[in-house]
């Protein structure tokens, strides 16, 4: 199961990677999140793949500091609703034109 389910967020991810565009790296933002991830090895592949989607990113024209990874450090430090906004907020100055891309990862 967790094969299929790796193969899955393998294959979605892919998937958005082809879909972007070339672009250059101006007004181009990401922010991944994972969520809830259910056990130790699923966490392991999400952050494998949440890695993967960054380099994916960065290839396409994304600079490196405007695709933020935010996930739990540690089994206290857990991925709030709060959290997610004080990461959002830090986007408040985006125009109107500038490309924004929230993925979520987890159950």
């Amino acid at each position: 199961m967790q094969s299929f389910l790796k193969g899955q967020v393998i294959f979605g991810a892919f998937c958005l990677m082809a879909c972007l565009p070339l672009r250059a790296a101006q007004n181009q933002n990401a922010l991944i999140v994972i969520g809830t991830t259910g056990g130790p090895s699923v966490a392991t592949n999400l952050a494998a793949v949440a890695q993967e989607i960054h380099d994916g990113l960065v290839q396409r024209g994304f600079a490196p500091d405007a695709v933020e990874l935010l996930t739990a450090q540690t089994p206290d430090n857990k991925v709030t609703a709060d959290r997610i906004l004080q990461s959002l907020k830090k986007r408040q100055t985006l125009a109107a034109t500038d490309r924004f891309w929230l993925i979520l990862l987890g159950f």
